[in-house]
């Protein structure tokens, strides 16, 4: 049984602020697993030469719709029932070869896991990029979303954190288990309709929607905007026209090659976006994007008095197999503010 939820939210925009919103994916989709008893997988990822730790890295059970990443220590946990105690598992990360072993394994000896790079073979995979632009790679991306994302209806479980700083002092944080349903990609003007399990926030909750959390306009929302292949339309500037792109180079993820495409953002201040996209199916794997602030060309909304400008931005969107179709997985939207008086430029302080 799921319930809905409401929090009382307070509006916050006149002092400096770090946004981070974290958003796990996970057992998608339709059908729970009928558990009685959960065991914990952990260890940690790091690069075989370097042993530096991999950040976002992949864990997923072989065939089955569960699954988590690595934080920025390449650090993971992962529960699954214990029934799947002799399935197989993958570890995967972009540019690294692929590691296969299995539930037990891990269980029994958790630690530290290397992966090396990936090495392809280019011949083929340079034949066939001959000629293609990266324009025609991001217009048939567009174009093949309905094949490589899913359209039915489906359900998927979700871990959602939101916490906020000003002025390097941590003022608040929301975490929240959640469900979403989803009517399927090949309808991007619905809405993804979300449910509240379980929620804990810290006494004094700050959040810059003055609307009910849950049903209104919301953080959570505007995270699940920017996932460009299901709102091609929204926030994300993945598939807009005007953004170009350059093919930077070829390389490899969950075995299989991919393009690697860079946008230009030599005329304006913007995301500076980096997409892996599949060379056979156009599938779009994951997406990065740094802010890159260009005082020069950034200009305030002269019609407010108060003004927001970026100082940092990072976000990141990764998507999972399951049963031939890309589910999201992990979004994580990092964004610093700067607040200050659009006429004096005076930087204004709580």
């Amino acid at each position: 049984m799921t319930t809905k939820g409401h929090i009382g939210i307070t509006s916050l925009f006149k002092w400096n602020s770090i946004l981070v919103v974290l958003m796990f994916l996970y057992s998608m989709p339709c059908a729970r697993a009928q558990e009685s008893h959960l065991i914990l997988l952990e260890g940690k990822v790091v690069d075989y030469k370097t042993h530096a730790p991999i950040a976002y890295a992949s864990i997923g059970i072989t065939g089955k719709a569960m699954g988590t990443v690595s934080n920025e220590l390449g650090e993971f946990e992962l529960f699954v029932p214990a029934n799947f105690i002799h399935d197989s598992l993958f570890i995967s990360h972009l540019e690294y070869t692929t590691l296969h072993g299995t539930v037990s394994g891990l269980k029994s000896h958790p630690g530290t896991i290397y992966l090396k790079e990936a090495a392809i073979t280019l011949h083929d995979i340079l034949i066939k990029a001959k000629g293609v632009t990266s324009a025609q790679i991001i217009q048939q991306a567009k174009k093949n979303v309905k094949n490589n994302y899913p359209v039915r209806e489906y359900r998927a479980d979700a871990f959602f954190r939101e916490i906020r700083k000003e002025n390097d002092v941590y003022k608040s944080v929301l975490e929240a288990a959640v469900s979403i349903h989803d009517a399927g990609y090949h309808k991007p003007k619905s809405r993804e309709k979300v449910y509240l399990h379980e929620v804990r926030t810290s006494k004094k909750y700050l959040n810059e929607f003055n609307t009910d959390f849950w049903n209104g306009s919301n953080l959570f929302r505007a995270v699940l905007s920017l996932n460009a292949p299901r709102h091609p339309d929204a926030q994300s500037d993945l598939f807009d026209e005007k953004t170009n792109y350059h093919l930077m180079e070829i390389s490899q993820y969950l075995d299989k090659p991919v393009y690697i495409l860079v946008s230009d953002t030599s005329k304006d201040n913007a995301w500076q976006r980096k997409i892996y996209v599949d060379i056979a199916t156009y599938a779009i794997y994951r997406s990065d994007a740094v802010y890159l602030p260009n005082a020069h060309t950034w200009k305030p909304d002269q019609q407010d008095s108060v003004s927001a400008r970026i100082t940092f931005g990072e976000s990141v969107q990764d998507y999972k197999m399951i049963g031939g179709r890309l589910y999201l997985s992990y979004i994580r939207h990092h964004v610093e503010n700067v607040y200050f008086n659009t006429y004096t430029k005076a930087e204004i302080k709580k």
